[in-house]
């Protein structure tokens, strides 16, 4: 839970729809942490944008936030590998087909899933709950992810100990403050594809 004596402003909240697929959020003023952060996969290449806004949320207001590290190798080829198996029909959440799918476009739909029933998205790396039922929405999407059928095969082709992404829970003011985050296993035959 984040909670800081610092005095702190509101992020002012504009929400715009990004080509359909997820929901981008603008208004942060001059200093544009939102686009230095928007497009980015890895946390180590925006550590400081996301540093700032962490501090710029409202202190005294528990806020659960949680950082997605993104393994973009990992996407390549997990897109890769859905587009060469043709047998996989796209979950419903998808919402491109899988030969116009791009890792860009893969990302974007599980963070979209991801905040369907809560939470809110700040590019790619980072995830704001107010609530633990916002936590537990967020959280649960990303389970469904996970557990898609449709996509465990291309997940099993991927080498052992590969994931799409780390997970963290943000347990301070910054990114130096964090805590693994700890994802239950699946069921045998399925890969988790976040730790």
């Amino acid at each position: 839970l984040m909670d800081s004596d610092e005095e702190s402003e509101e992020l002012p909240l504009v929400v715009e729809k990004n080509q359909g697929s997820t929901e981008a959020f603008t208004a942060f003023g001059e200093d544009g942490i939102l686009e230095a952060i928007r497009d980015k996969y890895s946390i180590k290449s925006c550590e400081s944008e996301i540093n700032l806004l962490l501090k710029k949320f409202k202190p005294k207001k528990a806020k659960i936030v949680v950082l997605i590290d993104w393994n973009y190798d990992a996407l390549s080829t997990f897109v890769a590998a859905l587009k060469d198996d043709v047998k996989v029909s796209p979950p419903e959440w998808i919402t491109t087909t899988i030969e116009a799918m791009t890792v860009s476009s893969f990302n974007n739909d599980i963070i979209a899933l991801a905040t369907r029933y809560g939470g809110t998205a700040f590019g790619r790396l980072v995830l704001v709950m107010n609530s633990l039922h916002e936590y537990r929405d967020v959280t649960w999407m990303l389970r469904e992810v996970e557990a898609c059928t449709d996509l465990q095969p291309c997940m099993k082709k991927m080498a052992e100990g590969v994931f799409l992404a780390s997970l963290y829970i943000i347990s301070g003011t910054s990114v130096a403050q964090v805590s693994p985050f700890m994802n239950l296993a699946l069921d045998d035959d399925k890969r988790n594809m976040f730790k």
